[in-house]
């Protein structure tokens, strides 16, 4: 494919999933703060555990082989090929989720029962809804994996609106009304990718499932170690330093997961922008250009946001979470160095080499963990942010030493530049004058305005043709 129009697809495909995004993002924001409200606090905590133990199951229980079926579907030509790969990846989901749900069984004898149900209704629908998303992307039906999303949040809050607020269920509303969200956004992914005609078709072929099955089993620890990455920090915060410590880090955390969300929605177009181009002899020259343009437009946008920061914590945030201020630059740098080892990760994936993906992952786990438990006693707070900062960092670096034979970075000019400008805005977060807070923002701005004209400039043509 000419890498003009593979870029052209990816700047469409991360716009496409990128109102989804923002459309979850904002959503959220207005529906969260009632659910907390209908919600005891003894509720609202089982369905957060619920739901922290359900991402944690998933990728085990189907061998995270939606993933697999993703990359092996951007690869497919044949109409019965494509129908095959989504067959076998459903029955290892559904095999995977029977076993998984008589050990839940087992484990709810000795805990809450009444919570069985509920629980496994939701262990079920969210891991479909997840596979019907990775067959979405990987046929190339960017529109449906998003539409899909909005389906199942308009859903999701009706149900639970009407199971929490006006039948009064607690924590068992609002896990059933997820799955009804679940098997909303489901059902209309199924309808618009025609996966029921593959279910209907099936008929069980081995060496697909082996290939589905060696290629994702090494991404099950990858999957893992991310989310011990996630909540370690947060979990050991509250071991040795209380839950009001946690809290100061939980809320310093919501400015960097802004760039996080969006540097997301970057990465999902990307798995398959570099699995199509991982063929082409020029791929080295395109994954350089696109990677010496991405870097800048997200230091740019850590900039813009690190910016804000100040003003963040005087008219938003509360003032007994002012001892996280200092913690934000730290965790967006984080987050930089996170957006870099995925795009590598990326790279891993189009190439198959799933192994070096998953290995270097547990890696920046252990080192995140490792770090917490060393420092946590000795600077408090910061060994958590400043964990997750080394763990990202150290991830980023492993995985461009173990790439280069297949692809070697090469920075231009333009990235320096930007690095001594994000550490001018970092320098600037130390500082007490209004007038640099001020001057900070309107710089981040006008850089971020300047230097991405063109991206900016693509993406409003973009939305004006759509319309």
């Amino acid at each position: 494919m000419d890498q003009g129009k593979q870029e052209k697809r990816l700047v469409t495909n991360t716009l496409i999933l990128l109102i989804g995004t923002l459309f979850s993002s904002v959503f959220s924001f207005f529906i969260v703060p009632f659910y907390s409200r209908w919600l005891s606090a003894s509720d609202y905590g089982i369905y957060d555990l619920f739901v922290t133990y359900v991402s944690l199951l998933q990728p085990v229980l189907t061998l995270s082989c939606g993933e697999a079926c993703f990359r092996f579907l951007l690869e497919r030509r044949e109409e019965q090929e494509k129908n095959s790969t989504i067959g076998q990846t459903f029955v290892i989901s559904i095999i995977g989720l029977m076993v998984g749900s008589v050990v839940v069984v087992f484990l709810f004898v000795f805990g809450k029962q009444s919570y069985l149900l509920p629980f496994v209704c939701l262990l079920f629908t969210s891991t479909m809804f997840v596979q019907c998303g990775y067959i979405a992307r990987g046929l190339r039906k960017p529109a449906v994996y998003t539409m899909a999303n909005i389906i199942y949040l308009l859903s999701m809050a009706a149900s639970v609106t009407i199971m929490v607020y006006f039948m009064n269920m607690g924590a068992a509303g609002i896990l059933f009304g997820s799955s009804i969200g679940y098997c909303c956004g489901s059902l209309y992914a199924i309808s618009s990718c025609g996966i029921w005609k593959s279910l209907y078709r099936f008929r069980l072929e081995t060496n697909i499932v082996k290939g589905l099955v060696a290629y994702s089993i090494p991404l099950i620890p990858n999957t893992i170690s991310w989310w011990i990455v996630g909540v370690s920090d947060r979990s050991l915060v509250s071991l040795f330093l209380g839950p009001a410590v946690n809290g100061v880090y939980a809320i310093a955390s919501k400015v960097p997961s802004l760039c996080t969300t969006m540097f997301g929605v970057f990465h999902m177009s990307w798995q398959e922008s570099a699995s199509d181009a991982i063929n082409d002899n020029e791929r080295s020259i395109y994954f350089n250009r696109v990677f010496n343009r991405i870097v800048p437009l997200c230091l740019c946008l850590c900039m813009c946001v690190l910016s804000v920061n100040r003003y963040m914590y005087r008219f938003i945030w509360d003032e007994k979470y002012i001892d996280g201020y200092y913690h934000v630059p730290i965790l967006i740098t984080a987050a930089i160095f996170s957006f870099l080892a995925q795009f590598l990760g990326g790279v891993l994936v189009a190439l198959k080499k799933t192994k070096i993906n998953g290995t270097t992952t547990v890696a920046a786990a252990c080192i995140n963990v490792v770090f917490n438990f060393m420092l946590i006693r000795i600077i408090g707070l910061y060994a958590a942010s400043m964990s997750t900062l080394a763990s990202y960092f150290i991830l980023f670096f492993i995985r461009a030493i173990l790439i280069r034979k297949d692809f070697r970075i090469k920075v231009n000019k333009r990235v320096p530049v930007m690095l001594l400008m994000y550490t001018a805005v970092i320098c600037s977060q130390f500082s007490t004058s209004e007038m640099v807070g001020a001057v900070t923002v309107v710089f981040s701005i006008a850089v971020t305005l300047l230097l991405n004209k063109n991206i900016i400039d693509g993406l409003f043509c973009k939305i004006l043709k759509r319309r």
